[in-house]
């Protein structure tokens, strides 16, 4: 009897003291906003793809004519101070070429391929007109994936982002300053799902053939980063 009387008494101090922290715990009460912050600028780099492909009847000349014509892409480059890490060359891809003849129907041989690419940041800008002439005076196949960048983009992706949140704050002071509360602090920043198509700029016409006579203008203009966030306010 004693036993179970020490019990129940345990029991209810446990439930008292259950129920005072529920009656003594503040509900939190939240606010969740967006901002936005947008930072334009003049790019001061040229990103490009070249791509070289030769088609011969042995391999090897093939390989022999691909191999020489990247190598005279590559003294362009360092003729305008492209630095190594800004050229990226990939592996060469080799393959059987094959046409279909249709009187008779057959599949004819034309020769074996071999084929590479090579990307390049350009940090000249002003000079790349000149620079692209000379690339496509050589037996390149084509120039492909022409975009503008700036060399400090992440400044601006920053200054953007900061740009967001004081536009997030703002909005959340006139939401909370309408209800008549008071805005607390900040409980939580995740960054908003927004496709940054502006970040890098991208030329119309994205694809140029060896057979142009003159280099590529550069007229890229002004590039935005845009940054949005999500912030969760507590409210006092």
């Amino acid at each position: 009897m004693k036993k179970n009387l020490i019990l129940k008494t345990a029991v209810m101090m446990f439930a008292s003291a259950a129920l005072f922290v529920s009656c003594s715990k503040k509900e939190l009460r939240t606010i969740n906003v967006s901002g936005e912050g947008t930072v334009s600028f003049v790019p001061d780099i040229v990103k490009i793809s070249i791509n070289v492909k030769n088609v011969e009847p042995r391999l090897a000349d093939s390989l022999a004519k691909t191999n020489a014509t990247v190598k005279q892409l590559i003294d362009i480059c360092k003729k305008y101070s492209v630095d190594d890490k800004d050229i990226k060359t990939g592996l060469v891809q080799t393959n059987k070429e094959y046409h279909w003849q249709y009187n008779p129907e057959k599949r004819v041989f034309d020769g074996y391929s071999s084929t590479q690419n090579t990307s390049i940041t350009f940090r000249h800008i002003d000079e790349f007109e000149q620079f692209s002439e000379e690339i496509l005076a050589l037996d390149v196949t084509s120039l492909t994936d022409l975009t503008f960048d700036h060399s400090e983009r992440s400044k601006y992706e920053a200054e953007a982002n900061l740009l967001a949140l004081d536009n997030a704050k703002e909005s959340a002071e006139k939401l909370s300053g309408r209800i008549n509360e008071k805005l607390g602090k900040v409980l939580k920043i995740t960054d908003a799902a927004y496709s940054d198509a502006e970040g890098e700029a991208a030329v119309s016409a994205n694809y140029y053939s060896k057979s142009l006579s003159s280099g590529i203008t550069a007229s890229p203009g002004i590039l935005t980063v845009k940054k949005c966030i999500n912030v969760k306010y507590e409210i006092d």
